[in-house]
């Protein structure tokens, strides 16, 4: 996992310059058919939410960043699920919560 790469970093650094770019063509995994491997995903999300609250208490960006990327995985997911034809997303429901709260107070804090 991303996380416990992370937890064994001596230095991190973090820049603003783009250095990878990804397309989503025809084809490509995201566009492809849903499955439920799919959701393997976000037991990955899970496991790195749990080595960052262990290992990096004060990064509130590394946090944020990790639930902006689950919530954009579960919109595109469920994409796929719909692209797929199926209609029930009952057990998608849990994957777009939003902790509103902290959510706020990011924004107010200016992070």
């Amino acid at each position: 996992m991303v996380a416990d790469h992370l937890a064994l970093a001596d230095k991190i650094v973090i820049s603003p310059l783009e250095t990878y770019n990804y397309y989503r063509r025809e084809g490509s995994i995201v566009r492809s058919t849903f499955t439920e491997k799919r959701y393997d995903f976000f037991d990955a999300v899970s496991k790195n939410e749990e080595v960052i609250k262990k290992e990096y208490t004060q990064s509130i960006e590394l946090k944020q960043s990790l639930q902006a990327k689950n919530y954009e995985e579960a919109f595109v997911m469920i994409g796929a699920k719909a692209d797929s034809g199926l209609t029930d997303f009952s057990k998608d429901r849990e994957l777009l919560k939003v902790d509103f709260k902290n959510m706020l107070l990011n924004i107010y804090r200016g992070d």
